[in-house]
């Protein structure tokens, strides 16, 4: 995890004076991404918000398939020379609104997949705070700082240090005394469940389970937040040295003890699609009734005798 850590924050330097430029038509560039990037600047930002001519290293669209007609084109990745021209350019982009022949233009920085996953968790929370009119800032890489009244300048980097606020505001009431209906005890009791919100959707992106031996017994137990699926995606890769046909994903419901199962070489139920280890296998539409009823998940072994 340190080691993590400390690579995402060299990659993070290595962006610092990138910047991500949003809703640029494929081809606008015509091969020649750096030139178009320099010239596109001051028309955006207008010239007179400019001193001089902003110099712009190199530039080119984000490295996936070109996008079609239909789809949102590639965003443009430009580094900027001077890390203060950077800073300059993204203020300028959020005080006015871009527009490149009557589409709508928008300046992001460039920030790192982790970093991004972080500030995506406040997204929810932000528009809450936007709605009801609460200045704010998401700092880097993924503080928030509320500017409330006369409290001055709140600022939390996770759900822990809001708890901890709202437990010490409480105390300071003396017993009994908590006033749940003050502006200010408000605004804090309802930020908690904000954020409480906004940071318990999770997955389990990039995590591995081992099972080292071959039982009839072993297995990971997941719990859902829901209890009634319309839709369900299931994406996971293994590896085994097992010849015979075994469950790799496994849902039951108290009626039904094979809802929803993968096996290997085999399909069953409810499965229009799948998957293995990045490949498609098979495409096949069985149902259309929703799964109702109290879920349990279970990886690596079947629910039948459960």
């Amino acid at each position: 995890m340190k080691l993590h850590s400390k690579l995402d924050d060299l990659e993070g330097r290595s962006r610092c004076n990138n910047i991500k430029i949003v809703g640029i038509p494929e081809g606008e560039e015509k091969g020649r991404p750096t030139e178009f990037v320099t010239s596109l600047i001051p028309k955006l930002l207008e010239q007179g918000n400019l001193a001089k001519q902003v110099i712009v290293d190199r530039a080119h669209r984000v490295p996936m398939p070109r996008a079609t007609s239909t789809q949102r084109p590639r965003s443009i990745i430009a580094r900027i020379h001077f890390y203060q021209e950077k800073e300059m350019l993204l203020r300028l982009s959020r005080q006015n609104q871009l527009v490149y022949n009557g589409a709508r233009i928008f300046i992001y920085p460039d920030y790192t997949a982790d970093v991004m996953t972080q500030r995506r968790g406040f997204r929810d929370v932000m528009q809450a705070l936007r709605e009801k009119e609460v200045t704010f800032i998401l700092r880097f890489p993924a503080r928030l700082q509320v500017n409330y009244e006369d409290q001055g300048l709140l600022c939390w980097r996770d759900i822990k240090e809001v708890s901890e606020v709202t437990e010490n505001r409480s105390r300071d009431a003396g017993p009994g005394r908590t006033n749940h209906k003050s502006p200010k005890m408000k605004f804090l009791v309802c930020l908690v469940m904000l954020i409480c919100n906004a940071l318990a959707i999770s997955d389990l992106s990039g995590k591995m389970f081992v099972f080292p031996v071959e039982t009839d017994t072993d297995h990971v137990k997941i719990t859902p937040s829901q209890s009634s699926l319309h839709a369900l995606t299931v994406c996971h890769r293994s590896f085994t040295d097992l010849t015979r046909s075994h469950t790799m994903f496994s849902m039951a419901t108290p009626s039904n003890a094979n809802a929803f199962i993968t096996l290997i070489r085999r399909v069953l139920n409810l499965m229009s699609l799948l998957w293995l280890n990045g490949q498609p296998l098979t495409k096949k539409y069985i149902n259309q009734s929703p799964i109702n009823g109290n879920l349990i998940v279970v990886l690596g072994q079947e629910q039948d005798s459960e």
